[in-house]
């Protein structure tokens, strides 16, 4: 379930890249508009590493119980127990850089967006409505 969650999360970011880039093409020239596509297309790498690490550590877990059952029955597993541990710390960090990192990139491009939507639309003081 969550390999696929990671991969509707990649898919999605090139179609989101693509469709910024036909926006752009038809609004008025603008810093911060440009700013915001230049951050939209450093998103790419952090949703392939968010799939990588997602799928490697699914696929470990679903390694796990096999790799057990077959170390106990063949007498191997005084090798692989000692592994285990380094490789889940290994596995928690590198989950919670590319998750963190993801969620800062995300949270960077959207503020530019909206401050490239926002900049210059509202007044300091309340608008006549009458």
């Amino acid at each position: 379930m969550l390999p696929g969650l990671a991969l509707v999360a990649l898919v999605s970011v090139p179609l989101t890249t693509h469709a910024g880039e036909w926006l752009k093409r038809r609004v008025p020239a603008d810093p911060l508009v440009n700013r915001h596509a230049g951050l939209g297309g450093t998103l790419l790498p952090w949703a392939i590493a968010l799939f990588a690490v997602t799928v490697a550590v699914w696929w470990s877990g679903r390694r796990a119980p096999f790799a057990s059952e077959t170390a106990r029955s063949t007498g191997w597993g005084g090798g692989t127990a000692i592994l285990r541990v380094p490789v889940r710390v290994v596995a928690i960090v590198l989950s919670l850089v590319v998750g963190v990192g993801s969620v800062v990139r995300v949270y960077r491009i959207g503020d530019s967006g909206a401050q490239a939507v926002w900049h210059d639309s509202f007044s300091a003081q309340p608008v006549n409505q009458g």
